[in-house]
């Protein structure tokens, strides 16, 4: 049985959703502009000791909510206001122990480190008016889905998030 046979791809509208990033490093940072750049409304939180500069600013300009600590141990309350959570730290443990939990309490969990772990994945996307083309190997294959957006690209003209 393949991968995907457990797997459909949802568009969701995320207005009105609240998506939690446990971490603020570099891939938090590029799934948060690729949110960004096709939600204008979506409620974003960054909890993290530490976050990059683009995440700082964002923050700054009131676009994203940030909590400033280190998660040391996982906790059923911290994701229970939030739709998604992104386990985007450099701790592969801690990662799959926040999707562990978050799944146990009937929410979306993306684990950026395995994604085995995680139940909803951030999709290759290119956008247009009204067409709207989401490309993903379900966090395998990403050279493989790199190249079929380029393809993709190519005949639609470039207008990746």
């Amino acid at each position: 049985m393949s991968r995907g046979k457990n797997y459909f791809p949802f568009i969701v509208k995320l207005e009105g959703k609240k998506i939690l990033f446990i971490g603020g490093g570099k891939v938090a940072e590029g799934k948060i502009l690729r949110l960004l750049s096709i939600a204008d409304s979506v409620d974003v939180t960054v909890c993290s000791k530490n976050v990059t500069k683009v995440l700082q600013k964002l923050y700054e300009d009131g676009i994203i909510k940030f909590i400033s600590m280190e998660l040391l141990e996982v906790e059923k309350n911290l994701f229970k206001d939030f739709d998604f959570v992104i386990a985007a730290t450099n701790n592969k443990r801690l990662n799959a122990k926040i999707a562990e939990v978050v799944i146990e309490i009937g929410k979306f969990a993306l684990d950026v480190s395995d994604s085995k772990n995680s139940n909803f994945f951030f999709p290759a996307v290119l956008s247009y008016d009204d067409l709207l083309i989401a490309i993903s190997s379900f966090g395998k294959e990403k050279k493989r889905v790199k190249n079929i957006r380029e393809r993709l690209e190519e005949f639609f003209g470039t207008n990746t998030i």
